[in-house]
């Protein structure tokens, strides 16, 4: 066999059939297939470049076929800083897109912890991974310095960003496909799609072929969308049968709250959250409480009520009133209100709360609202 073909050979044994393995663990990665077309789809995007035809507020929107929500795609890169596709899937993320797009600040934690989404970012040869250089040299596009170079990112809530499943690849591309079409059926004059306020092209398949780039493009107003369903969960007998017992006797005011800070955790192969964090202070003496930490995917009614129940425990007294300043609060925390005997008030500010907040933030390093 001539040493050309023997070589060919054994570099193609070595190209992995599904991606990111280590860091997906029970998940699906790209497989090679999906992996070679994404990549060549977002050279293809590259090559259209983009952000010079589009600004960021210039949204598409395509719908995602497994889950029915619709993808709010985002092209970066007008300014000269990010280039990227930013989709945004869902309601709840379009309402945080529509946050940022209006200039609301933003902290850091609660940027990733308020979405779900998809990016694809050309970033310098030093930002690439292993995993990314492997995935680019194996699906023939290897990275070279002083060029740019696509990372593929799946945005959850509550985490920092991660490499794609399978799924989430397969929907990058079908969005790519999307901007792509838009920008190449573009007429001279732009505002032809967006020239009405919170009016967007919605692109449709033609076709029941997946594999084909033919759409319909329609015009929808989307309007920002109503907050999703509070998630009331029952108040658990065993989380205050301890205190009925105690007999604790009336105090003051608590001061509640729940957070995403920047700070990250999480293994070395493994999806990197937010630090999550409920603290409780009181209002007259400016006592904080030690804060309980809880995962992304905790129902926030749990965690409130996790928080105030080891304050009472600390405190070794019953709140006369706990002060909040979500409203959405209010009914979360309504059953433990009931059970002890206590009113919750909605308040603008909290000054013992936010001043251990701001406090704690700034010992791990946080760096403050962020600002879109």
């Amino acid at each position: 066999m001539p040493r050309s073909i023997a070589d060919a050979s054994a570099m193609r044994t070595q190209v992995q059939s599904q991606f990111f393995q280590k860091q997906l663990a029970g998940e699906e990665g790209p497989s090679f297939e999906t992996a070679k077309q994404l990549c060549d789809i977002v050279a293809e995007f590259s090559l259209l470049q983009p952000w010079k035809i589009l600004a960021d507020r210039d949204l598409i929107l395509v719908e995602d076929p497994q889950s029915g929500d619709v993808c709010y795609c985002s092209v970066m890169g007008a300014l000269g800083e990010v280039y990227s596709l930013h989709v945004y899937i869902g309601p709840e993320s379009y309402r945080f897109y529509r946050r940022v797009s209006a200039g609301e600040p933003i902290m850091f934690g609660d940027f990733f912890a308020s979405q779900s989404g998809l990016s694809a970012e050309f970033v310098r040869f030093s930002e690439l991974t292993l995993p990314d250089r492997q995935l680019l040299h194996d699906v023939g596009h290897t990275a070279r310095k002083r060029v740019r170079a696509p990372i593929f990112r799946a945005y959850r809530p509550g985490y920092y960003p991660w490499y794609v499943t399978q799924q989430e690849a397969t929907l990058l591309i079908r969005c790519l496909q999307a901007v792509i079409t838009v920008c190449r059926m573009l007429p001279n004059d732009k505002s032809a799609y967006w020239a009405e306020e919170d009016v967007y092209p919605f692109l449709v398949p033609v076709g029941s072929d997946e594999s084909r780039r033919d759409y319909e493009i329609k015009l929808v107003k989307a309007l920002e969308p109503p907050p999703a369903p509070l998630q009331i969960t029952p108040l658990k007998p065993a989380q205050v049968q301890g205190i009925r017992k105690e007999n604790f006797p009336p105090g003051g005011v608590f001061e509640v709250d729940h957070f995403f800070s920047s700070v990250m955790t999480g293994e070395k192969n493994e999806r990197k959250a937010c630090l999550r964090v409920e603290m409780v202070a009181d209002a007259a003496t400016g006592i904080v409480f030690p804060p309980v930490l809880a995962k992304p995917e905790d129902a926030t009614a749990d965690v409130l009520v996790t928080a105030i129940v080891k304050a009472i425990q600390t405190a070794r007294c019953l709140p006369r009133e706990v002060h909040i300043t979500d409203k959405t609060f209010k009914v979360l925390l309504e059953p433990l209100a009931e059970e002890l005997g206590f009113s919750v008030r909605v308040r603008k500010s909290m000054a013992a709360l936010e001043l251990a907040k701001d406090h704690l933030l700034s010992m791990m390093g946080d760096p403050g609202p962020y600002l879109g």
